[in-house]
């Protein structure tokens, strides 16, 4: 119930914070964005070796650089969900499973607000 409820004031894109630490500079925020997107499927490839391989620090290192990555570009509820995944032991497959599934879903709407932006 506390997780909804902090989950509730967060947004997917807070891009007036992101404007108030980079400036209204579109080249360099369409920048960050791309080394997002880009980053991100690294970090969750290496996220479901490390599940594979029970390499508990590559999979915490990997959750932990989605949280940062998440929030240097002001995707609250990404580095929310991130911060949730490497607080998950890596042997509870079904909760590992199910967040991640909550982290792809948030990458498609994060994706769907990149190009409507």
């Amino acid at each position: 119930m506390e997780e909804n409820s902090a989950m509730d004031l967060l947004q997917h894109y807070n891009q007036i914070e992101l404007e108030s630490m980079v400036g209204k500079n579109e080249k360099q925020i369409s920048i960050l964005h791309k080394a997002f997107l880009q980053d991100f499927h690294k970090f969750l490839k290496n996220i479901r070796l490390a599940i594979k391989n029970n390499d508990n620090e590559l999979f915490i290192s990997n959750a932990e650089l989605i949280e940062a990555a998440s929030v240097s570009v002001c995707f609250e509820i990404m580095a929310l969900l991130a911060g949730d995944l490497k607080e998950i032991d890596i042997s509870d497959e079904q909760k590992i499973k199910d967040k991640i599934e909550d982290i792809e879903n948030e990458f498609e709407i994060i994706q769907e607000i990149i190009q409507a932006v």
